[in-house]
């Protein structure tokens, strides 16, 4: 993926985003983390840890509405020195990758951004991960509804894993 143009995963980064060390038990495992959202390969990834964004959204939220948010983020770094807040979503559940809802995910990229600003600089474009039956489909959907604007992209989480891990 040459958008991220060497970015690369920084697990101690991640850990200690200040977000990160105020909701500690929003911090998952990837792998336990696909699960959940519906992911039935085998385990790609090793240790690496993520700042779920739905748990952070639950515990800021307490009683209030919840909004809805990015599945997870991680934060990446390039040379080691410029790091940015990669925004993930799973759509590994999804049964096509036509019907992408377009005001949702601006929705959750909106709240997710709003979540991370303070702490973090965020990278311009963000991720979908499908199945691997659908990601053309469904990347070819979203050149369209956001009018080719490279803001979302669709890959596999075997992508996610070569490309930034």
């Amino acid at each position: 993926m040459e958008k991220l143009n060497n970015y690369k995963y920084s697990y101690t980064k991640t850990i200690n985003l200040e977000l990160s060390k105020q909701f500690k038990n929003c911090l998952n495992n990837i792998n336990n983390l696909a699960k959940q959202e519906g992911y039935k390969g085998r385990d790609l990834f090793k240790d690496e840890i993520v700042l779920n964004l739905d748990c952070v959204e639950k515990k800021k939220a307490n009683k209030r509405d919840i909004d809805n948010s990015m599945d997870f983020t991680i934060i990446t770094e390039k040379n080691n020195k410029v790091d940015k807040a990669l925004l993930v979503d799973f759509k590994l559940n999804a049964k096509s990758g036509k019907n992408i809802d377009k005001a949702n995910i601006e929705k959750k990229l909106k709240f997710s951004k709003a979540l991370l600003t303070e702490f973090t600089t965020i990278h311009n474009f963000s991720i979908l991960i499908y199945n691997h039956k659908f990601v053309k489909e469904a990347d070819y959907t979203l050149r369209r509804i956001f009018n080719n604007k490279p803001t979302l992209t669709a890959i596999t989480i075997k992508d996610l894993k070569e490309s930034i891990f």
